[in-house]
């Protein structure tokens, strides 16, 4: 989709679907995309580059318009409309494709307000890829998944990426021939007391022909499958991507992986770490390599 900030006017979209959409140009420093449809859409709110609104025609339909008012975020805006009319023409009918409309907003919105928008660095695709298989193994489990997603509190800051009352897991994502992993701060391995569980997988770049080959986004895509069932579960695990830095674009399908295997390793009072207590006060924080192969006493199974 193209924009010509320099001549005012609006034009219909020729897009699949069943909306129908405009894209407009209001001023050299306002364009929009908007949607007129028969139905109400609640709940919209705007961000501080785009304003986003719903207001009711003459005629009795509803003009649901998103405004770019800081025309420096130009190419994010037009990223986010044409992922979000892109995947309004997967709804079944206008009212399906609204909520497509808004649950897809929503997400740019978040991630709009975290940072600027651009793809994950390959440590960064990698370090998702560990997370989410991860997840995926314990989501087949017997417990609720509201319990599982919640558990997973690395996007959301917390010292560890995984959570839950028996213990902690801190997953790690590393070369196939790598023979260490990098911890960034004195408490990503918890404390002296503190008992947990370190996961390494070992995942490499592929070609997309491989077998077994998949990429970041159609391991997002199988994960959020799971929670087709929960609205709120799907939003909250978006919300979450968002955190990180992560929304569902196609460059993502550009950059094949395969995993290969994944070792555990008990990280008790004797694993070798460093600590808060192992520092002097002056010293705020640390970050270090473990040798893999120095680790095999301390490996689980």
């Amino acid at each position: 989709m193209q924009i010509d900030p320099y001549q005012p006017g609006s034009l219909r979209l020729d897009t699949e679907g069943p909306l129908e959409w405009y894209a407009g140009v209001r001023s050299s420093k306002q364009i929009e995309i908007a949607v007129v449809s028969d139905i109400k859409l609640n709940g919209l709110e705007s961000s501080k580059s785009v304003t986003a609104s719903c207001n009711l025609r003459k005629d009795g339909k509803y003009y649901i318009s998103f405004l770019l008012t800081e025309m420096s975020e130009k190419d994010v805006f037009v990223s986010m409309c044409t992922d979000i009319i892109d995947n309004s023409a997967e709804g079944k009918d206008e009212k399906d494709a609204l909520k497509k409309v808004s649950y897809r907003y929503r997400q740019w919105r978040r991630l709009m307000a975290k940072k600027s928008i651009s793809i994950l660095s390959d440590s960064e695709r990698k370090g998702l890829i560990g997370e989410l298989l991860f997840l995926n193994e314990i989501l087949g489990e017997r417990r609720p998944q509201a319990e599982v997603l919640d558990g997973w509190v690395g996007p959301d800051g917390a010292d560890q990426d995984f959570v839950y009352d028996e213990n902690w897991t801190e997953v790690k994502t590393t070369e196939q021939a790598s023979d260490k992993v990098e911890i960034h701060s004195f408490e990503q391995l918890g404390t002296r007391s503190d008992h947990g569980v370190l996961r390494i997988y070992r995942v490499d770049g592929c070609a997309p022909e491989l077998e077994g080959a998949f990429t970041l986004r159609s391991l997002v895509r199988k994960t959020r499958q799971k929670f087709a069932g929960d609205l709120d579960l799907a939003e909250k695990f978006d919300a979450k991507l968002s955190n990180i830095g992560y929304i569902d674009l196609e460059a993502y399908d550009m950059y094949s992986y395969k995993f290969f295997s994944f070792d555990e390793y008990d990280v008790n009072e004797t694993f070798p770490r460093m600590t808060r207590e192992d520092a002097a006060p002056e010293i705020v924080n640390c970050a270090y390599s473990i040798s893999i192969p120095a680790i095999d006493h301390w490996k689980k199974g």
